[in-house]
């Protein structure tokens, strides 16, 4: 029984860290971030941050690397989605 629950762990942490890949790399190669909800990926990230906390708390070392992915991927889009909005802060318009 300890092998099938350790296959199953890995199994969902494995999903974990990429089910916000597709949309990362969408975003990444040039996609449109206006259709995107901001609350959204604000839900994402707090429900990552706790699983991590939960996590290190419990020192369950392939929950923490799980949620690190999806924290790093959830604050990437957030600011590529604040980085095309139009009210940004930051004038993105200038390249180099």
């Amino acid at each position: 029984m300890a092998f099938v629950v350790q296959v199953v762990g890995l199994f969902a942490v494995f999903a974990s860290c990429f089910n916000l890949v597709p949309q990362a790399m969408k975003i990444h190669n040039g996609g449109d971030t206006h259709d995107l909800s901001v609350l959204s990926f604000i839900s994402i990230l707090i429900s990552g941050v706790l699983w991590f906390v939960y996590g290190v708390l419990r020192r369950d070392w392939p929950l923490v690397t799980s949620n690190v992915v999806q924290i790093f991927l959830a604050l990437y889009i957030l600011y590529k989605i604040n980085m095309s909005s139009p009210t940004s802060p930051v004038d993105n318009t200038c390249v180099a």
